[in-house]
């Protein structure tokens, strides 16, 4: 399965044209049409950057195309197979990897209300600030990414990454 391809945006439309656009896009030579909406510009590379990580040939993309957005085989598979060595080539010469989460860290605070009731300073609702440290693609230091949330935001954050973290299990069997 591809997550690249279930991310692709919904009743998204490419021609082979515009594909061998977004190829000539991704690879510097050329600039990105106004006609062609970001996101599914965005969606197109992730999935060519995940069927060079993969190692996907033109056929095993086409196959995966076909289960799930038919209407888009020509259009991604096309340029990738016309493009696949300059594409393998681009990707090798910027040694692409994604950010590294290399350590965390929380604390539990309470907010503090304010206002013109008198209140001023009174403790309020808990929040959580969750500290993610990581490391960029290319970088040597790592850098910080903070996220403030009430109890439910932090409950919608974990379930969502139970979630996740039940998909890659199966995927992993």
């Amino acid at each position: 399965m591809s997550w690249a391809i279930d991310r692709l945006p919904e009743g998204a439309t490419v021609s082979v044209e515009d594909g061998s656009h977004l190829m000539a896009v991704l690879l510097g030579e050329a600039t990105l049409s106004p006609s062609i909406p970001r996101d599914v510009a965005v969606g197109v590379w992730n999935v060519w950057r995940e069927g060079m990580e993969k190692g996907w040939s033109e056929n095993q993309l086409s196959e995966i195309l076909k289960e799930k957005k038919n209407s888009l085989v020509d259009a991604l598979c096309t340029p990738y197979k016309n493009r696949l060595s300059d594409l393998r080539k681009h990707f090798a010469s910027i040694r692409y990897s994604d950010p590294t989460v290399v350590d965390s860290e929380w604390i539990v605070t309470r907010e503090k209300e304010s206002g013109s009731s008198g209140l001023s300073g009174r403790m309020g609702r808990p929040t959580c600030e969750l500290t993610l440290k990581y490391l960029a693609a290319g970088k040597v230091d790592t850098e910080e990414l903070k996220l403030n949330m009430n109890k439910e935001e932090l409950q919608d954050l974990y379930w969502t990454l139970k979630q996740a973290q039940n998909v890659m299990s199966k995927a992993a069997k």
